[in-house]
């Protein structure tokens, strides 16, 4: 018998939004219904509510696939059979897009055995079709999957292979391969593995450092707009 660590030992909503950033869950549950914390333990947030009379949860997992697959699985475990996760593209960039992406694939040479892991068609059909409704721009791309801030921007002082990373880096660049994410292909594995339906939603974001996240209204805007494009997508 499964006994969660995090979760109420109780059934969840069959759908929701996962983020890693505890600040992004707070603002999306004010979309909600009946709005209620389900659980803060060990620094995890789950909150439920209902989004357009459905009832969903959104939850932070942390940062990183180690952090979040811990959470993914209880919330697998615990009924959850759509989830959508909404986060910013952490590729380093010298410029501002105003663009929210919807991931199709995420390669990775490291967590998963097969290289690449997939968003799951339908949903990502769905977001699509909502997005229409909406009159959104969200554009398909392919995503990378990264473990740390940093390496990206300092290979050489901080990936543990600096040459293979330079290499790895190159790759990407040469298959136009320009967004980066820490837990996507985290989520995608999982919803392989247990056969649910998993998306991701990625969003440019004006910042000058990890800290710096978001410098005005038009970045809060933005990343809104990709959590009710989440929310009603599921």
């Amino acid at each position: 018998m499964f006994k969660p660590a995090i979760l109420p030992n109780e059934r969840m909503p069959e759908s929701g939004v996962i983020c890693s950033h505890i600040d992004r869950v707070h603002r999306f549950s004010k979309e909600l219904s009946q709005a209620q914390i389900i659980t803060q333990r060990r620094g995890y947030l789950v909150i439920t509510g209902f989004y357009q009379g459905k009832e969903i949860f959104i939850a932070y997992v942390g940062i990183g696939a180690p952090s979040a697959a811990i959470l993914i699985e209880e919330l697998i475990e615990m009924g959850a059979k759509k989830i959508i996760r909404v986060g910013t593209n952490d590729s380093p960039s010298e410029t501002f897009d105003p663009k929210i992406y919807r991931i199709e694939s995420t390669e990775d040479a490291h967590f998963s055995s097969q290289g690449t892991e997939f968003a799951d068609p339908r949903l990502n059909q769905q977001i699509s079709k909502v997005a229409d409704q909406l009159s959104l721009f969200v554009e398909p791309r392919r995503c990378a999957h990264i473990d740390l801030y940093y390496h990206e921007h300092s290979p050489l002082q901080f990936a543990e292979a600096p040459l293979k990373t330079l290499e790895h880096q190159q790759t990407l660049r040469s298959q136009d391969i320009q967004l980066r994410d820490m837990e996507s292909a985290c989520l995608f594995f999982l919803g392989r593995l247990r056969k649910i339906q998993t998306a991701c939603l990625l969003h440019n974001v004006r910042r000058h450092s990890v800290e710096q996240e978001y410098q005005n209204e038009q970045d809060l805007e933005l990343e809104l707009q990709c959590g009710r494009l989440a929310m009603g997508a599921l």
